[in-house]
């Protein structure tokens, strides 16, 4: 668990007409609130650029209380608690248009960023007005660095890492069944494709659901014998294949699934 030491709020105000505010403005994050003010008159007037330090390097009014360290908050809790900026609208100025607002907590290699990105760039449909009418409050959204929770684990010499990629053994998707000549399924998972039969030996298979990745077929293909073959323990002639009693060759396949093969005819025994 880090500890948050230091955040900035950079606050752009519109220069549209009526665009500043009087109202105090707050900063919600990490489970509490901060009020933005530095002490001067004006830090959202017309076109300001206002930035405001919390913690460490502070510039705000009242440092001991807006002060992260005071009492501790850790990044673990930035995503725990909403990240927002808020108008109470009680002054005699209470609307605000705000064009741009970006906080940074931590800032470093290691810092994390949160900022509204309907706001990015300038004109019309890229701001904000808060007001009581119509709402004081903006929610930000993580733009930069990680959560806890996906930070890797070190425990004694150990780096316990997460995995990124790939799927594990238990999401490998297996679908098995039998097809007959005649195109008909039976047994297994028999719901999980449909089979075309195109012609003699050319079979079209189209499974129910999409496969993540290029998959692998493993067949064992079986066709007809029609007793051409002699002799007290018949076998195969052609690459050694055993011929079973029921005049079947059996031959293990193993093709992708994106090629089409058809099982070999085997013209004399």
């Amino acid at each position: 668990m880090t500890a948050i030491t230091k955040i900035i709020a950079e606050v752009h105000t519109s220069g549209v007409d009526h665009a500043d505010t009087r109202s105090a403005v707050w900063l919600g994050i990490a489970g509490r609130e901060f009020r933005l003010s530095t002490g001067r008159d004006r830090d959202f007037s017309l076109e300001a650029e206002a930035t405001f330090t919390l913690g460490e390097d502070t510039n705000v009014e009242n440092p001991e209380q807006n002060d992260p360290r005071n009492p501790a908050l850790a990044t673990a809790d930035l995503d725990r608690y909403p990240v927002y900026i808020r108008m109470d609208g009680s002054e005699d100025a209470p609307h605000w248009c705000l064009e741009d607002l970006k906080v940074t907590v931590n800032p470093g290699p290691e810092s994390h960023e949160f900022a509204d990105p309907r706001l990015d760039g300038r004109g019309d449909g890229r701001r904000i007005w808060l007001d009581n009418p119509f709402g004081n409050i903006l929610h930000l959204r993580r733009t930069a660095g990680i959560t806890d929770q996906a930070v890797r684990m070190i425990r004694g010499n150990i780096l316990h890492l997460r995995r990124t990629a790939g799927i594990a053994d238990q999401a490998v998707r297996i679908v098995r069944g039998n097809i007959q000549a005649n195109g008909s399924k039976e047994q297994i998972d028999a719901d999980d494709f449909q089979v075309t039969h195109v012609d003699k030996g050319h079979y079209k298979i189209a499974f129910t659901q999409p496969f993540a990745t290029t998959a692998t077929l493993v067949a064992t293909a079986f066709w007809q014998q029609l007793g051409q073959c002699r002799g007290p323990q018949p076998r195969c002639q052609r690459r050694g294949h055993q011929l079973h009693q029921s005049l079947r060759c059996r031959r293990r396949l193993r093709l992708p699934l994106h090629r089409r093969r058809t099982a070999p005819q085997h013209s004399r025994h």
